[in-house]
């Protein structure tokens, strides 16, 4: 009776009853067999295509691994299934689908124990299956009772030659659950766990190394505003507030989040460009002639120039740009009027005022908050927008 190629089933031999009914169970088995196997491969066929699907998708690491245990037990009609990880000396239990799983995450033990099967899998690199562990010498009985395990296969995860972890499918019902083709489809599993570890961890180093390329960016912009702080005493502090306050404003402007560290970091650098302003006229004691201001009033071009050729900070120039224009369009550099004039710059102008009017200058005195509330209501539709002038005076300025 050929049944596949290669594969033929027991011939019945009807000389004795006994032999009879030993051949019909070995020919019984060998039909159980035969329909598991062509489940499996069925079922695995289906799997292999959501676990594609979700290695592709933006499914997080311990996600995508409790998916792959969870697919596991259903390809092999088993109890449960643990994923094991590498942790320095240990293995760590990571992920787990089925009765146990609370047991499972979080347990530890020592890559070096000889009856731990996972760890062993892992030093050696290879599959194994056991059968009938509970009476087994190869494997640790303490694991085995505490998890009830009757059969165990485990797989490696392996990359560039490197077993990173290993999986364990585990059957508490049958105690001859597993054979050598158990084997091959579970390496499938493997690869795909692995495959996902690599991932999450090619995503994490490029998260890292983003992470790190920020925190240098934010360094140095610090640094540029210390130098000009440095440079130009009078104004010293003037830049955190103003950065803090603004950043505060926006938020109640209800400015999209994703823009928030791009108006963050143009409020801190709105007067980058009175670095190139020469000192005699930036440190000048006392009012600017018309000819001073003329130059002092390049600084937003020079900020324009200094920052545009950069990238990263190409999103944060509306303020350092154009936050001397005026919503009546008497501002300059561009002379822009009412929304021309980019919101965060508009938010940035309001602030802006509001502190310098509030604090020392060597040519006059900080003026009283009343007055400075007043000329701010004033202005409001000639020199500063409307909406944020209200918001400002109403959210803001009763915060402090």
């Amino acid at each position: 009776m050929e049944t596949e190629p290669g594969r033929t089933l027991t011939t019945l031999d009807p000389n004795t009853p006994d032999q009879l009914m030993i051949q019909l169970e070995t020919t019984q088995r060998e039909l159980e067999s035969l329909r598991r196997a062509e489940h499996q491969q069925r079922m695995m066929v289906e799997t292999l295509g959501r676990l594609g699907r979700a290695l592709s998708a933006s499914l997080d690491l311990h996600t995508l691994l409790e998916m792959v245990c969870k697919e596991s037990t259903s390809v092999f009609n088993v109890e449960a299934a643990f994923l094991w990880l590498v942790a320095g000396d240990d293995l760590f239990g990571f992920a787990g689908f089925g009765d146990g799983r609370e047991l499972f995450i979080g347990k530890r033990v020592s890559m070096e124990d000889p009856l731990t099967v996972g760890a062993r899998i892992i030093r050696e690199k290879r599959p194994y299956y056991i059968n009938d562990t509970m009476n087994s010498t190869e494997v640790n009985q303490d694991l085995i009772k505490l998890f009830n395990v009757q059969s165990l296969m485990g797989v490696p995860l392996l990359r560039h030659g490197k077993a990173i972890g290993a999986l364990m499918i585990i059957d508490k019902n049958d105690a001859q659950r597993f054979d050598k083709q158990d084997i091959e489809m579970a390496e499938v599993f493997g690869s795909h766990a692995a495959i996902a570890l690599e991932n999450a961890t090619l995503i994490d180093e490029i998260q890292q190394s983003n992470l790190e390329l920020i925190h240098a960016y934010g360094s140095t912009l610090e640094g540029w505003v210390r130098a000009l702080d440095l440079r130009h005493k009078e104004t010293e502090g003037h830049t955190r507030r103003v950065t803090e306050m603004t950043v505060e404003l926006a938020k109640i402007m209800e400015c999209p989040p994703d823009e928030m560290e791009h108006i963050r970091r143009g409020a801190l650098l709105h007067d980058i460009g009175k670095i190139a302003i020469p000192d005699e006229i930036l440190l000048k004691p006392g009012r600017l002639t018309d000819d001073e201001w003329v130059v002092m009033r390049q600084h937003p071009v020079y900020a324009y120039q200094f920052l545009s050729p950069i990238p990263y900070l190409q999103p944060a120039l509306h303020i350092p740009h154009h936050h001397h224009e005026k919503w009546d369009g008497s501002g300059y550099p561009d002379a822009l009027q009412g929304t021309d004039i980019p919101l965060p710059a508009r938010i940035f102008t309001v602030v802006d005022v509001w502190d310098a009017l509030s604090s020392d200058r060597v040519y006059r005195q900080a003026w009283p908050q009343d007055e400075v509330y007043k000329y701010l209501q004033n202005e409001a539709g000639k020199q500063f927008d409307s909406t944020v002038i209200k918001a400002f005076l109403e959210h803001v300025l009763s915060q402090h």
